[in-house]
């Protein structure tokens, strides 16, 4: 038989770790990650994505329809599940948000587990892999905010579970009847939860099917009959699905095709040679003391694009050779890295083309981590077999520096998540003295622009005040423009400020109207 033969089936009980221990440990890890997170600040932390989820979902609540008055643009699944919660357990929207959704990462643990096991067979190389994804910064940072990550994060590995159990299941001459049903539930319910992401999975499939295509006509040993040949059926039946969502189901998730012609115009200039529009590279030198601390609390990230490449490089050589036999869920992995690939190098060109807030590249890549860590933890997990076995380090050394890089890893994670004002300039919480001055705002000010510094802070603690915009007030951040009439200081800001080498605005000659001696609003008039 041959030696690099994978199992097409998940491994036999009697084979199997006991993960159940495993699973806890892992969960309890995550629980106190994200007691820590928000621990922080004091939980005194949020962002604009998560004021406007906040005031979707309690508009849904106080009116009772999805097309609310704040609508959210992309789907309206997060802000139900926030309304359900609402009614189960009596709690507030806002308390929700603040200290109940970050600690339901947890259940992402299981999931997880159960996805990664299924698209490579091994138990332990899933424990792996479900321990790595919780290290991966970006990751854990969207799934602990209150914003609808975990949730698209949750339907995103049920697709992929559902996906991948149809094509084994097909592969092995049994019936898929109900796994096809529910991979087209969890396509609902993604695209219900975020449609741009949607559509990026939709993508990453219609890649992976011509991917299957190219893998038909150069492998020595292709498969016929394979069942991976459905992800055609699936990308065209799931488009369609998608367009009824945006158009009929909830048409203000079409709001976001009107970005196609400039996002046309844009690539078009940057690939005519014209000036790009912004290079969003640069907040590695502003937001960070130095590049070396990034790349420090970025270098698990680096380590798993390294792992993963070079596992898939190896894998495609050997199985286009014929050396290698490949189960369909495997080879589903396989199309997936690639189409996700060619996504985030896609999104990079968009990016210094300045579409969609220049950012684009920030969302695909922990999809594509998602996808790549299964492809790293197999790698990973075959490098510590080989090494552990060497005279020179022996079991307990080898331990030991396994222990010690996690713990050093897992440090980076939460470092780079709640980006450590000791390290970052882009600090992400608020103080409670300008909580206070924003709702002092709230309750006397009204028909007035703010400006509230230099990024969007404030601006998100001040959007997720109820009465904000029921008073009329507009929130400003960046340069004051001629129709900003007060402004909002404090301490934390001139702190900021002194080390970063900003400008705050000249407000020595205003109206102050209101000082809590750490903030503090200045009028021109």
């Amino acid at each position: 038989m041959n030696k690099n033969r994978r199992p097409s089936q998940i491994e036999s009980p009697q084979n199997r770790p006991q993960t159940g221990w495993y699973l806890f440990l892992l969960a309890g890890y995550v629980f106190l990650a994200a007691g820590y997170i928000g621990a922080r600040f004091l939980w005194n932390w949020t962002s604009t994505d998560d004021a406007r989820l906040t005031a979707a979902a309690e508009s849904i609540r106080a009116e009772g329809v999805l097309l609310s008055s704040e609508a959210y643009p992309f789907g309206y699944g997060y802000p139900v599940f926030n309304v359900f919660l609402s009614y189960l357990t009596g709690l507030s929207i806002r308390t929700l948000q603040v200290y109940v959704q970050p600690f339901l990462v947890v259940l992402l643990v299981p999931l997880a587990f159960v996805v990664y096991r299924s698209l490579t067979g091994r138990p332990k190389t899933a424990m792996l892999a479900s321990f790595m994804l919780f290290l991966q910064p970006e990751f854990l940072f969207e799934s602990v905010r209150s914003s609808h990550a975990k949730l698209t994060w949750a339907m995103a590995l049920g697709l992929l579970y559902t996906l991948t159990t149809s094509f084994r299941e097909a592969g092995a001459g049994r019936p898929i009847g109900k796994w096809v049903i529910l991979s087209y539930l969890f396509a609902f319910g993604l695209m219900t939860t975020s449609a741009f992401f949607a559509s990026s999975y939709l993508f990453a499939i219609a890649c992976s099917f011509l991917g299957w295509q190219l893998w038909r006509r150069w492998s020595l040993r292709p498969e016929k009959g394979a069942p991976l040949t459905r992800l055609l059926y699936v990308t065209l039946s799931c488009s369609a699905l998608l367009y009824i969502v945006i158009y009929y189901v909830y048409p203000p998730a079409g709001e976001q095709l009107s970005l196609l012609r400039s996002i046309v115009d844009q690539v078009a200039m940057l690939l005519l040679g014209v000036d790009v529009a912004t290079n969003p590279y640069r907040y590695i030198q502003t937001a960070w003391v130095s590049e070396g601390v990034y790349i420090a609390l970025t270098l698990f990230n680096w380590l798993v694009l390294l792992l993963s490449l070079g596992s898939w490089l190896l894998h495609i050589n050997r199985a286009l050779k014929g050396q290698e036999t490949v189960p369909p869920a495997q080879l589903f992995l396989w199309l997936l890295y690639g189409g996700f690939g060619l996504f985030l190098a896609i999104s990079v060109i968009l990016d210094l083309a300045g579409v969609l807030s220049a950012n684009l590249q920030v969302r695909v890549f922990p999809h594509l981590m998602m996808i790549a860590i299964p492809l790293a933890a197999e790698a990973l997990e075959r490098w510590v077999h080989w090494i552990s076995r060497r005279p020179l380090y022996g079991p307990l050394r080898f331990s030991i520096g396994v222990a010690a890089l996690m713990m050093a890893l897992s440090l980076a994670s939460l470092l780079k998540v709640t980006n450590e004002p000791l390290l970052s300039h882009n600090w992400i919480f608020y103080t409670g003295s300008e909580r206070r001055a924003v709702e002092w705002l709230s309750r006397y000010g009204g028909d007035m622009e703010i400006w509230m510094g230099v990024d969007e802070r404030l601006v998100a603690l001040a959007e997720a005040n109820s009465f904000w915009k029921a008073r009329r007030l507009k929130a400003r951040w960046g340069h004051p423009t001629d129709q900003t009439t007060c402004f909002l200081l404090s301490e934390t800001m001139t702190l900021r400020a002194w080390r970063t080498g900003a400008e705050l605005p000249e407000v020595f000659s205003y109206n102050r109207i209101y000082d809590n001696h750490f903030a503090a609003v200045y009028c021109t008039r």
